[in-house]
């Protein structure tokens, strides 16, 4: 929508994803290919991006990657979330792809690298049903167990486990200690190793979320992800990872709810003439345009600071807080300015609210954003 500032490569790989989506994943089949919104994650689809080269633009060319910018990265989940593509495996891998690069060991890279190219799926389980915001408060343990560990706990809201074939799994390692974050250690584990198992929680929009189980589960030395005991900061890396790309997420939806309402006002007529000359309808569509466009630039603006190293964790969050409110509005504005049709599960404005609200939620919660923002300036 604001291509102004954008390079000319980068517009046409917006365009190209654009028209990748209403090519593969048009409008009035995306309920044939997800059983009506039960499916999140088509792999037909998602292997076919893979042929893109998509799935490689974060992982170096010496590994069959295409060795793109973060910005690069951005658009493409900001335009395959405009085109409400059902490849939500694609979020947690796009932020995990960044963990490999920065904490995995050489053997670990030479394995993830090419298989995230190909199309695996990778997933995160950090949450617990008791340890949530307050990560260190998490009771998953890994116990040793000759040279390596037993893992066994319980997991929840682990986004896309149940299609991925990989697992970074947060565990305590070692005995009590007064530092709540000591022993925290990151554990690359495939889905397919014995004792886990998972159960897909239902949830109001569309997104695959599950409860895990780690029932003796054994992992080895081979398998621990950056440092034994340095969960803790890797997670805060990761995280700010996370919360830009979930912020491209967040502009792409909000974009699509504006574009659908602008089409819809100018065609709904009331009173002899469309809604959208009314003068009530502009100002909200045109705060609604206000939003995606700060929105639209924040996500830049510390996109392409991340691709000069020089980007913070306040910003991210700032980027994270700003676009999933602003999402969350705009849809909600989408759906008054529809009216009783916006209402309708027919019209795709509600699966856009629904999708919007929790934006608000993973990631760190709107209100954890402000905490660290505040934290950041000095309070």
């Amino acid at each position: 929508m604001y291509d102004a500032d954008l390079s000319d490569e980068q517009i046409m790989l917006k365009t190209t994803v654009r028209d990748f989506c209403r090519r593969e994943a048009p409008r009035d089949k995306i309920a044939a290919m997800t059983n009506n919104g039960e499916t999140a994650h088509v792999d037909a689809l998602y292997r076919k991006m893979a042929d893109q080269g998509w799935l490689g633009i974060g992982v170096p060319e010496s590994f069959g990657g295409e060795g793109g910018t973060f910005v690069e990265e951005l658009l493409v989940v900001e335009e395959l979330s405009y085109g409400r593509a059902p490849v939500g495996g694609h979020l947690t891998t796009s932020i995990l792809v960044h963990a490999v690069a920065e904490f995995a060991s050489d053997q670990q890279r030479e394995t993830l690298f090419p298989a995230v190219v190909a199309g695996d799926v990778m997933s995160i389980a950090i949450t617990e049903p008791d340890a949530g915001s307050d990560v260190s408060a998490l009771r998953t343990r890994a116990t040793e167990r000759g040279v390596g560990w037993v893992l066994n706990g319980q997991k929840m809201f682990c986004t896309n486990i149940n299609i991925a074939q990989w697992v970074i799994v947060v565990a305590k390692v070692g005995g009590q200690s007064d530092d709540r974050h000591a022993g925290m250690t990151l554990f690359l584990v495939p889905t397919d190793r014995p004792g886990i198992t998972h159960n897909r929680v239902p949830t109001l929009g569309h997104v695959d979320t599950n409860a895990v189980f780690f029932d003796n589960v054994e992992v080895g030395p081979e398998d621990v992800f950056g440092k034994v005991g340095g969960a803790f900061s890797h997670l805060i890396s990761l995280l700010n990872t996370e919360r830009l790309i979930l912020g491209a997420y967040s502009v792409g939806l909000a974009r699509r709810a504006l574009d659908d309402t602008i089409a819809y006002v100018n065609q709904r007529e009331q009173f002899g003439k469309p809604v959208g000359k009314f003068q009530a309808v502009q100002h909200t569509i045109a705060e609604m345009a206000m939003k995606v466009y700060a929105g639209e630039s924040l996500m830049l603006r510390v996109g392409r600071k991340v691709d000069a190293g020089v980007a913070t964790g306040q910003e991210a969050s700032i980027v994270k807080l700003y676009t999933s409110e602003a999402a969350k509005e705009v849809t909600l504005d989408g759906m008054q300015m529809m009216g009783g049709y916006g209402y309708m599960m027919e019209f795709d404005m509600q699966h856009y609210l629904r999708d919007a609200v929790v934006g608000t939620v993973f990631g760190g919660t709107s209100q954890i954003q402000k905490n660290l923002i505040a934290h950041q300036v000095g309070l």
